[in-house]
């Protein structure tokens, strides 16, 4: 079953709300954080400091050493998100938060103010809302958003483009041949220029 997920870099409530609307199923997060050690960026989240150790580097598997002189290593089949040098710089940077006491796991501060506003989670279209995956183009909430999961040809991009939807999503191997694909965004720009597209 296809899954979509959709982020903005122009997320208003309303646009966020008009999703919402037109996927009423959909599970919606928004990030919300505090602000404990009065940070001048405003409010923020904590956000795990260590990644998948499979995708890691050999320079993201050292000892950290807090401010407080706590020595930390990366759990069990994790490494650091950062480098040691980088990791330096977001502690000094003041990005880095080793609890109140200073002495507890790091945490990366991620600033709502540096941070999309919403994020629509995954969300599973049914058959019988938006077709299969053979037809061409499906419409939501009058043209709010398109999406193309057959066949793209140049004429299919215009037609889209005109109609000047929110957001357009087009299948990667959909489109019919390279020059749609490369004249997909200058269509776009001549028509919509304020359509947010995604290629899948």
């Amino acid at each position: 079953m296809d899954k979509l997920q959709m982020q903005s870099k122009d997320l208003t409530c309303e646009k966020f709300a008009k999703l919402a609307e037109l996927f009423p199923h959909a599970i919606t997060e928004t990030i919300t954080g505090y602000d404990e050690d009065n940070d001048s960026r405003g409010v923020w989240k904590p956000t795990d400091a260590s990644a998948q150790a499979g995708h890691g580097t050999p320079s993201q598997f050292y000892e950290l050493t807090s401010p407080s002189g706590r020595v930390f290593n990366p759990p069990n089949g994790r490494c650091w998100v950062y480098t040691s040098e980088r990791m330096q710089e977001m502690i000094d940077d003041n990005r880095i938060w080793f609890g109140s006491d200073g002495n507890s796991s790091p945490a990366i501060k991620r600033f709502l103010s540096e941070v999309k506003q919403g994020v629509a989670s995954q969300t599973i279209w049914k058959y019988e809302d938006v077709g299969h995956n053979q037809e061409v183009k499906v419409e939501f909430g009058d043209g709010y958003l398109t999406a193309c999961f057959g066949k793209v040809t140049g004429e299919i991009i215009t037609e889209i483009a005109k109609g000047k939807p929110y957001f357009s999503v087009f299948r990667d191997g959909g489109f019919e041949n390279d020059s749609a694909f490369v004249n997909a965004e200058q269509i776009f720009q001549i028509y919509s220029p304020e359509t947010e597209r995604r290629v899948l």
